[in-house]
């Protein structure tokens, strides 16, 4: 068997489409057991803070748009990061 290479994602940038997208690659990723850790830093730190941070992104007021047409909002792309063992380092 094959072991997977890791995947390391350097998200650095406060706009919240760019976050979204680096949290869709990371969760996709781990879905096909491969392993994933996420660099938090500068701009996107937000993403980590308790209390829903993540909405001081610039575009956050996208999520509820997205979660509306069936995509995964901010908060489900978390939640399965966590579920997935996705690692997140700030």
């Amino acid at each position: 068997m094959t072991v997977a290479t890791p995947l390391g994602l350097v998200v650095l940038s406060g706009d919240y489409a760019r976050v979204h997208y680096a949290l869709m690659m990371a969760s996709a990723a781990a879905t096909i057991d491969r392993p994933v850790t996420v660099f938090v830093t500068m701009d996107a730190v937000p993403l980590l803070e308790s209390g829903e941070g993540w909405r001081r992104l610039a575009g956050s007021d996208r999520d509820d748009d997205l979660k509306g047409r069936g995509v995964a909002d901010m908060e489900t792309l978390l939640q399965a990061c966590t579920a997935l063992d996705v690692g997140m380092m700030v």
